[in-house]
């Protein structure tokens, strides 16, 4: 038996990023917190993260002052972390396809601004003994171990080697290895496919592999929209949490998220509950309620069950051709509403944004979304 003084409450958001999105630009997240302050994305779910003990996100952005970085893409400004300590993020990952967007430079700097107000950066490459360096928090009694890892494609800095890309085998021999000095091991994988309905049968194996080394939790990000959740085995697997702090403003799917809630107890499966959410037009995450809470719990319920009928394939392994052709749709459906969205706010953008968009599709640069 156990009581709630010796349950962890954890809670786990998706994707952050606290920069404008180009099709944004001047009313994404960076317009509102210029305008309103850092603590305004926070202002709707403030009372949900003062009621938890360790808050953990994906950091999906740089930080640092950088010369014109009001058009600067996945970096925002340091002093967002302020309020992410504030708001009880304690642990952060960055392990992701964006934290290396503007350099090797910027992203050490990056660690210096998490360091400096003790938000702990999760996702390192490790030393000799482990891919991952673990992040150990002490909390109620109790020791949790964060890993983190990307499996996403590094378009910007393929070569460098600052954030923990490993193997499955690897990520197994961490997990195993840390596994004995802690009581629960949570691990973050930015896995999947970007608006994707459901994980890939890779994923799913790479999950179960994961528990079954040892883990209680893991945690995906990537897909910017939720999958559906898989009890399995002694732990809990949330295949992605979508996107929590974010300005994809035309894609409806991505704006509807939320939080887990995880608790976490010596010799117990954890628990947990979703606290479904929606961005408001200022990016703002909402909690949902009434109807709108209710259709969002009956859709993950449904993507959950789609999950028991996935066949693994090798864990890791890359999403096949005929999964990626059924998601044809979901990227068209995406870019449809990608134009839609810029003609709607062709007044804010200007005609010279409009251009360099247009120029850009032309001209395909790295992926932003």
């Amino acid at each position: 038996m156990h009581s709630d003084n010796d349950t962890i409450m954890l809670l786990a958001a998706g994707d952050m990023c606290f920069s404008d999105h180009p099709l944004c630009r001047g009313f994404g997240v960076a317009a509102m917190l210029a305008r309103h302050g850092v603590d305004y994305p926070f202002a709707h779910v403030a009372p949900l993260l003062a009621e938890t003990d360790i808050a953990f996100g994906n950091l999906e952005t740089a930080l640092a002052d950088l010369p014109g970085a009001g058009d600067a893409a996945f970096c925002s400004s340091p002093a967002v972390v302020a309020a992410l300590a504030r708001h009880r993020f304690q642990v952060m990952s960055v392990a992701n396809n964006h934290t290396l967007q503007h350099g090797e430079d910027v992203f050490r700097e990056t660690l210096d601004h998490l360091a400096a107000h003790g938000v702990q950066p999760v996702g390192l490459p490790g030393d000799d003994a482990y891919s991952c360096r673990p992040v150990i928090r002490q909390c109620r009694g109790q020791a949790v171990a964060f890993l983190a890892y990307s499996f996403a494609r590094e378009n910007f800095h393929p070569d460098a080697r600052c954030y923990a890309r490993s193997t499955p085998e690897q990520i197994f021999a961490d997990v195993a290895r840390v596994r004995p000095e802690v009581d629960h091991v949570v691990v973050a994988c930015h896995w999947g496919v970007e608006l994707a309905d459901d994980p890939t049968p890779g994923q799913v194996a790479l999950g179960r592999g994961i528990i079954d080394a040892g883990a209680a939790v893991v945690l995906g990000h990537h897909p910017h929209v939720w999958h559906g959740v898989e009890e399995y085995g002694a732990g809990v697997i949330f295949y992605s949490l979508g996107d929590f702090i974010f300005d994809l403003a035309w894609c409806r799917r991505s704006r509807q998220s939320g939080l887990a809630k995880i608790r976490l107890a010596k010799g117990a499966r954890p628990r947990w509950e979703i606290v479904p959410t929606t961005a408001n037009r200022f990016h703002q995450p909402v909690p949902l309620t009434g109807p709108d809470r209710e259709s969002f719990l009956a859709h993950l319920e449904s993507a959950s069950r789609r999950i028991a009928a996935i066949v693994p394939a090798g864990p890791g392994e890359p999403a096949s051709a005929d999964f990626m052709a059924r998601m044809k749709h979901r990227d068209t459906a995406n870019q449809r509403a990608k134009v839609v969205h810029v003609l709607v706010n062709l007044h804010r953008l200007g005609l010279g944004r409009f251009a360099g968009i247009a120029w850009r599709k032309i001209r395909p640069a790295p992926r932003e979304d």
